[in-house]
C-alpha cells in the first residue's frame, strides 16, 4: 500500500466538502475546477503528477428532512448504461449521468 497517496486522496476526500476558493489555496500549484450541476458536484484537479476527479458525497444538512432521506433508500438499483450486469444505486446514476459529459472531457484533455 502507498500510504502517502492513501493519505492525499483522504486529504482531497475532505477538501471535497470546502468550498473552491479553499480548495485552490490548498492546492496552490494545482489547477482546480468545480464542477456543480443539479446538486451533484466533483472536483476536477490538475497538477503535475497527476489528474484527480473528487467527488462530494451526500451532505446532510438542516434542510434536509426525513422525506429526501425516504426518497434517497427509495431510489432503488439501477443499470449501468452500456453494462446492463453491472447495478448502481439510482441517485447516484442520476447525478453521474449530469456531471459525466464534464468529466469526460476533463479525461480527454489529460491524454
Amino acid at each position: 500500500m502507498n500510504r502517502r497517496l492513501a493519505a492525499e486522496f483522504a486529504r482531497l476526500s475532505e477538501l471535497a466538502y470546502e468550498d473552491v476558493d479553499t480548495v485552490r489555496t490548498a492546492l496552490a500549484s494545482a489547477r482546480v475546477e468545480l464542477v456543480d450541476i443539479d446538486n451533484t458536484q466533483v472536483f476536477l484537479i490538475t497538477r503535475p503528477e497527476r489528474a484527480d476527479i473528487v467527488f462530494r458525497g451526500t451532505q446532510v444538512t438542516s434542510e434536509w428532512s426525513w422525506a429526501d432521506i425516504g426518497t434517497n433508500l427509495l431510489q432503488g438499483m439501477k443499470p449501468l448504461p452500456g453494462r446492463p450486469d453491472v447495478k448502481v444505486h439510482g441517485g447516484y446514476l442520476e447525478a453521474i449521468m449530469d456531471v459525466l459529459p464534464a468529466i469526460r472531457s476533463f479525461v480527454t484533455q489529460q491524454r
